[in-house]
């Protein structure tokens, strides 16, 4: 009776984790998508490594910005006795597409591309899990990617980056 009860104590403390981040390669591209702890169905984080551009970060969501928009998005922890220090970042805001009669936005991070490749330094470095807060947005949004997930996007990283070296 004991390990039925606690196979099913983890497993609903766990799956919404599990289901929070999804790691997938395209061709020479690899990708992490990440919910968006509170809005899991409305904003999502979208990291990309690949052999023939560089990192790319975008956050998508459902707050209407001025099309063509700049601004900038602070990287914070997500705890407040961490030491790491807030990252700012320059974003561009544009219309992704319209689904529904629902404006879907994108916010990227601006050139250079090594913006992007810091960010998810300090997203590795910060055990996969980052908070966010971007001008013209009222609330923090807070991502946290699973492990596993996480671990194999950078492994796949990793191997394009080095399969494009060897080409």
């Amino acid at each position: 009776m004991v390990t039925p009860l606690l196979f099913l104590t983890v497993s609903a403390f766990s799956t919404p984790l599990l289901e929070n981040s999804s790691y997938h390669q395209q061709g020479n591209t690899c990708f992490l998508t990440v919910n968006e702890e509170r809005n899991q169905q409305n904003i999502v984080l979208l990291l990309s490594l690949s052999a023939s551009e560089e990192a790319a970060v975008t956050v998508f969501h459902r707050q209407a910005f001025e099309d063509k928009s700049a601004g900038l998005l602070r990287q914070s922890t997500t705890q407040l006795d961490n030491w790491y220090a807030n990252q700012d970042y320059p974003v561009d805001h544009r219309l992704y597409k319209e689904v529904d009669n629902m404006a879907i936005y994108a916010t990227t991070l601006s050139p250079p591309n090594d913006n992007a490749t810091a960010f998810i330094k300090e997203f590795k470095a910060r055990g996969n899990k980052t908070r966010l807060d971007m001008d013209g947005m009222n609330t923090y949004l807070f991502f946290v990617a699973d492990k596993a997930q996480a671990d194999a996007f950078y492994q796949c990283g990793i191997s394009v980056k080095s399969l494009a070296a060897i080409q």
